[in-house]
């Protein structure tokens, strides 16, 4: 969506109005006597106080000067805010508000308040903000601190943020999010008048934003409020519904695990005791069994696997006992990992491992798809597309919402059982399946939804998948994801491969990489469904027959952002053999530093006829094409040439491996890694040090022996 340039004067506060009738419309049930006496007082405003209150209500922080409310359409701004002053929108700040005002303030401001000091505290600029406010707020006695100009503090806030969590569905502190849907920077989903009440009442919408604020601040990491949670823990309010109750559940996991951290076991079982999550219940059984409560353990396992909160803990149950109570020595987990394929990828792959298998299929003949969830997400959105999206779909609280409330409390299936089967019976039609998925496609093209983007998948691989020998099993597998969508939206293998008509998902795993429980869950859930669902192992290597471009170049200095490329140079190699040699000066576009000549002896009348780096990254992009970037350092040389091919408004995406890196791991104990150093050690030849061409075949060099040494043919001496 391009983002809105004309807009009127007073969108933001007619888009504001808008907001608080519509929450007054829908979600009047659950607006309390505070949040009626906001909306009341609002609208009770001169426009032009209004307009001020409303700029404010749209920008983060709590903290105004009058400077920071300066727009064209506002007039005498200092009047608006002395009326929000009287009629208690706003006040201002106070002692009691400066280290607030501090922590929320730039670094330039906290700065600004350390240097006015008589007697400053020592710090250091390079400090973050939070220390120097920190130091800054207990340097002098609160007035001292106060800013030197008149600032305001919002008030409202808790209605404020009531009536944001009614609309949004989520914790926000400020309506900021409108403002980026009125500039085209955030899509929406037009309700046309469909959208429900989130909640029946105000105690039920009250519970649920006492669980969502203090996830939020538990997230955000204020230590102070989640304190306050902790002791309170008592008196917190009694969840009134299922989403309430796994808010109130995700907390405690929160808390509990705060606590286990902290090695406060006793306060951790208290919070863990309070939940009904599988997550709460499993650090329980765990914290018990460690404390030598055996017995306890063991009724509380049997009643798990009796009685499981759902799929996840019923297998750790199974396990868990299996392994303390039956004899059973090693997980099933570990037992899974162990039963994976293992295959040998080259070593530059090594932070990538997803991708590498993939390549590792495709040079094989398979068609392969990075699947994870959104694969599953997909298929699922596609295949009850009307159903979720379509002009009869109700279930949406609001424009924010991207996904149906019947998904997140479990009744979809329920709510659209005929339909939904007959989704279901279209998908095991091959002549139906086309039409289904290219037509849904489409919609979601037009639709922001939180399931599908048209992005990830062409229709013809979703099709391909579905028609194939696994199009029974993921039937089965989404219609048990449209029965509980949250429990089975997640933890699904990270490759779809087709070998033909044959479908298999895979799982790869890299070295010290274990099988999560979620990943576990469903892997037995696919194989149940018939769907070749397995693990891979990835163990790391170096491939002489695979082609590597030895990557050097020269710069301006050492700053990819700030510093330009001024020789570039590549050496193709494959099975110890230089194939082939690409080099060429840059004109860097800026002079080059004195010191930089000295060094490379490259010079400005060296570069003022070379061609820039646009005209020669095609065919440096061509030369390097299937191959693995390799350098002495390697994220210097890939940063920079990043940088230049960002500057074009570029990508630059290779598998890279660097000799220093290679070089430490088969040859230890050099006392220095240097090129130079190196080849001195190990006989290499390096005429013109810090020249493109003469470095990157010295490089070459050193990958031939790091292949060597590798598989034994070479002793750590070079020899």
């Amino acid at each position: 969506m391009e983002p809105v340039r004309d807009l009127p004067a007073f969108y933001y506060l007619d888009h504001l109005l808008a907001v608080l009738e519509e929450v007054e419309r829908i979600h009047g049930c659950a607006l309390g006597e505070p949040e009626l006496q906001l909306i009341e007082a609002f609208r009770a405003q001169p426009r032009m106080a209004q307009a001020t209150w409303a700029r404010m209500a749209s920008r983060k922080g709590r903290f105004f000067t009058a400077e920071q409310l300066e727009y064209a359409e506002i007039r005498d701004v200092a009047r608006q805010l002395e009326r929000l002053v009287e009629h208690g929108f706003v006040r201002p700040l106070e002692e009691r508000d400066v280290a607030k005002w501090l922590s929320s303030s730039t670094k330039a401001q906290v700065l600004e308040v350390l240097a006015r000091q008589a007697e400053p505290p020592r710090f250091a600029v390079s400090w973050k903000k939070a220390r120097l406010a920190a130091v800054a707020a207990a340097s002098a006695p609160p007035g001292d601190l106060l800013p030197e100009r008149m600032t305001y503090v919002q008030r409202r806030e808790a209605p404020l943020g009531f009536i944001s969590f009614l609309y949004f569905g989520r914790y926000a502190e400020d309506l900021r999010a409108i403002a980026l849907r009125d500039l085209g920077l955030l899509r929406t989903r037009p309700n046309g008048g469909k959208a429900t009440a989130r909640f029946r009442s105000e105690d039920e919408a009250r519970a649920a934003y006492f669980y969502e604020r203090g996830r939020h601040h538990f997230r955000a990491g204020i230590d102070a409020e989640v304190e306050r949670l902790v002791q309170s823990v008592d008196d917190w309010p009694e969840p009134r519904a299922a989403a309430t109750m796994e808010r109130r559940d995700g907390l405690l996991d929160r808390l509990g695990g705060r606590a286990e951290k902290a090695g406060d076991a006793e306060l951790a079982l208290a919070l863990y005791g309070r939940s009904m999550s599988s997550v709460s219940r499993e650090r329980e059984v765990r914290i018990r069994y460690a404390a030598g409560e055996k017995d306890w353990v063991e009724q509380r396992l049997l009643s798990m696997i009796d009685d499981p909160v759902n799929d996840e803990e019923c297998v750790f149950a199974a396990d868990f006992h299996a392994r303390k109570f039956g004899g059973q020595r090693t997980s099933a987990a570990t037992e899974l990992l162990r039963a994976g394929t293992v295959i040998e990828i080259d070593e530059a792959y090594r932070h990538e491992p997803e991708r590498a298998a993939a390549r590792h299929f495709v040079e094989r003949g398979s068609r392969a798809w990075f699947a994870e969830n959104r694969l599953w997400r997909a298929l699922f959105g596609l295949t009850f597309w009307d159903l979720l999206f379509g002009p009869e779909a109700r279930g949406f609280h609001g424009e924010f919402d991207h996904l149906p409330a019947s998904l997140r409390r479990r009744s979809f299936l329920e709510e659209n059982a005929a339909g939904a089967e007959a989704r279901l019976q279209q998908l095991r039609d091959p002549a139906g399946l086309e039409p289904l998925i290219r037509s849904s496609t489409a919609a979601a093209l037009r639709e922001p939804n939180a399931l599908f983007d048209p992005a990830w998948f062409e229709p013809e691989a979703l099709v391909d998948l579905l028609r194939s020998d696994g199009n029974r099993g993921m039937a089965l597998m989404l219609e048990t994801m449209a029965r509980d969508f949250p429990g089975h939206s997640s933890g699904y293998p990270d490759l779809a491969l087709l070998d033909g008509d044959h479908a298999r998902f895979i799982e790869v795993k890299a070295e010290g990489d274990s099988v999560r429980r979620p990943q576990l869950v469903r892997m037995e859930e696919m194989r149940a469904a018939g769907l070749d669902a397995s693990i891979l192992k990835v163990e790391w290597g170096l491939d002489p027959g695979r082609t590597y471009v030895v990557v050097d170049v020269e710069t301006t200095g050492g700053r990819p952002p700030l510093h330009r490329v001024t020789e570039v140079a590549a050496v193709r190699v494959r099975h110890g053999e230089v194939l082939d040699t690409w080099s060429t000066l840059v004109n860097p576009e800026r002079r080059i530093p004195a010191n930089i000549t000295q060094l490379t002896g490259i010079s400005d009348e060296m570069v003022r006829s070379a061609p820039r780096f646009a005209e020669v990254a095609d065919e440096f992009e061509a030369f390097l094409e299937g191959a693995i970037f390799v350098a002495h350092n390697v994220n210097f040389d890939y940063g920079f040439l990043g940088a230049e091919f960002r500057r074009l408004g570029r990508g630059f995406s290779h598998p890279k491996l660097c000799t220093v890196v290679q070089m430490r791991r088969y040859f230890p104990g050099s006392p220095s890694y240097s090129l130079g150093k190196l080849c001195r050690e190990h006989g290499i030849e390096l005429r013109h040090h810090h020249r493109a061409l003469d470095d990157a075949l010295a490089t070459a060099e050193l990958v031939k022996r790091i292949h060597r040494a590798r598989h034994g043919d070479l002793d750590p001496r070079g020899v």
